[in-house]
This record gives C-alpha cells, structure tokens and sequence, in this order.
C-alpha cells in the first residue's frame, strides 16, 4: 500500500474551551492559518488566549464548496460551532454534539441547555444531508448523533 501524506491547511476553533481553543500559536508559528466564531475569539481574548486570524459571523466556506463553518446558536457553550465537509457529508460537531453512547450532556456551565435542541435541529435543517458526525468526544456515528443531543438537551429542560 502506497503512503499518502497529509499537510494542515487550516485549523478551525469550535469553541474557547481548552480542548478546542487552546494552543493556537502553535499553529500560527507554522504559518497554519486558524478561523473561528466572532465570539469564540472574543473568548479566546478574555481568557489571555491566542486569538484565531479569522472569524465569521453566522457561517464561511474555509474552502470554498468544500469546508464550511457554521454557528447554529448555544449549546455545550455559548459560542459553539460545527465544521462540514462537503465531499464527504461529514459534520465535525465538536463538543456541542454528544457521542451516542453517553446519557449525559457533559459539561454545560457555560453553555445554554435550554437553546441546545434549537440549535442542534438548526444544524439539521442547515446540512441535511449529513451521514457521518465525528463528536468532541467519542465514537464517530451518523446523523442519529445530531437527534440524540438533542434529545439528551430536550430531557435536561423543565
């Protein structure tokens, strides 16, 4: 089998928490360009953290037809976001998407249980033809991960 080498284009911060923000200096000493939510930077900035040089606001093609971000509204945090693969149908959903074998949302101090089933179906609506999801944590699944979320947020409200 012939090697195949792969090369960083682009780093892309789902959220300000450390498994997600942290570090990005590292990146940029490498020339690696990084992208981010309006306000995942703003966090970033708060916390004394290396900020990524690129944000948007509601959605942007990091490469265009191919990889976009997408914010869909709070969840696991506040500023949460979700990366697709076009190509693919892949959906990187970060710490905001649960691993199907978890009954729990996780940590959610700084997050908003209540908008998490609303944003979890934004996703839905906005990639509708997702058929694979890699969470923050976890296994990898399919299009089953973004429903039961929601269902895990749906359980958590009054």
């Amino acid at each position: 089998m012939a090697s195949q080498s792969l090369s960083l284009e682009a780093v892309v911060v789902t959220h300000s928490h450390e498994d997600a923000g942290g570090h990005l200096a590292l990146f940029h000493q490498h020339n690696i360009p990084s992208w981010t939510y309006e306000l995942t930077n703003q966090y970033l900035l708060e916390k004394g953290e290396t900020p990524a040089q690129h944000t948007f606001i509601d959605s942007a093609w990091i490469v265009p037809e191919m990889i976009e971000v997408f914010y869909p509204g709070p969840g696991h945090t506040l500023d949460n976001s979700v990366v697709w693969v076009k190509k693919h149908n892949l959906l990187f959903g970060g710490c905001f998407i649960r691993e199907q074998a978890t009954h729990s949302l996780g940590y959610t101090a700084e997050g908003d249980v209540r908008a998490w089933p609303e944003s979890v179906s934004r996703v839905t609506e906005y990639f509708p033809e997702v058929q694979r999801v890699v969470p923050g944590h976890g296994k990898v699944g399919d299009a089953a991960l973004l429903s039961h979320t929601r269902e895990l947020a749906l359980k958590m409200l009054p």
